[in-house]
């Protein structure tokens, strides 16, 4: 319970007010209905992590840092379930960056959508 207390403490102020969904464009596209690539990530904090062709439930989150979080997920996609790690920083304008936590190069700059 106090990992989840701490992680929202992370969250950026400006997410605390209406915003609770975050992506990239592609993952905003598809939130508004359009078809979106296959580069498209969403991510709910305290839910979930979504990508094109994976949904990946939020298990735990252990703060490494400050406004750092390693997230424990169980991933599902295409018929295979597996569990992984991403890491998600806050950026410095209303927002994250997200990537598998051994794949720093793999960085996703998510946003609040419009």
């Amino acid at each position: 319970m106090i990992r989840w207390f701490i992680f929202f403490l992370a969250l950026p102020a400006v997410a605390a007010a209406d915003t609770d969904v975050y992506a990239n464009a592609a993952g905003c596209a598809r939130l508004a209905g359009e078809v979106a690539n296959d580069d498209m990530v969403i991510f709910r904090p305290g839910e979930s992590i979504t990508f094109w062709e994976s949904t990946c439930q939020i298990l735990d989150a252990t703060m490494v840092g400050a406004g750092a979080i390693v997230h424990t997920v169980q991933c599902s996609g295409e018929g295979d379930t597996w569990e992984d790690y991403y890491m998600i920083e806050t950026a410095p304008v209303d927002g994250f960056t997200l990537h598998p936590e051994d794949q720093p190069e793999a960085r996703v700059d998510l946003a609040p959508c419009p």
